[in-house]
């Protein structure tokens, strides 16, 4: 009856140990998921900042779109700045407007992966005076 117990106590203590391993080697596996093999795990949602680059110095107002999934909201950036927001599908898009100031126009968004921001494609640059502006030479670039 000694032999019985003593197996069935030492039955126990190795089925804890294993209970602990899978579990360890489960936790661990979730670590790494989510990346590909030779990948950077995904990075964590956030605010970005965006920032219209000028060649003309300061201006008026900008259209932007990028990706509805990629975004959870936009919010206005440095300076007197008022932005509007719209989903039309699956594209977001923001104008951002100068109310007053020098400042450049920028505009933060929350977005879904920080370490890899949403590429917003710039539309449309108005002057100060109101008067849309030739993009070339424009740029929307990532705040860091």
């Amino acid at each position: 009856m000694r032999d019985l117990r003593f197996q069935v106590s030492t039955l126990g203590a190795r089925s804890r140990k294993l209970g602990v391993l899978v579990y360890l080697t489960a936790a661990l596996t979730q670590c790494t998921s989510g990346t590909e093999p030779g990948g950077d795990p995904p990075g964590l949602p956030g605010v970005v900042t965006y920032r219209l680059f000028s060649p003309n110095g300061t201006e008026g107002a900008l259209l932007v779109s990028g990706p509805a999934d990629e975004v959870f909201g936009v919010l206005p950036g440095e300076g007197l700045t008022e932005v509007i927001a719209g989903e039309i599908g699956d594209v977001i898009y923001v104008a951002v407007v100068h109310r007053f100031g020098t400042q450049s126009l920028t505009f933060d968004a929350d977005v879904v992966d920080t370490d890899a921001p949403p590429e917003f494609t710039l539309m449309e640059v108005v002057g100060p005076d109101d008067v849309a502006r030739a993009l070339a030479g424009y740029a929307l670039e990532v705040v860091p």
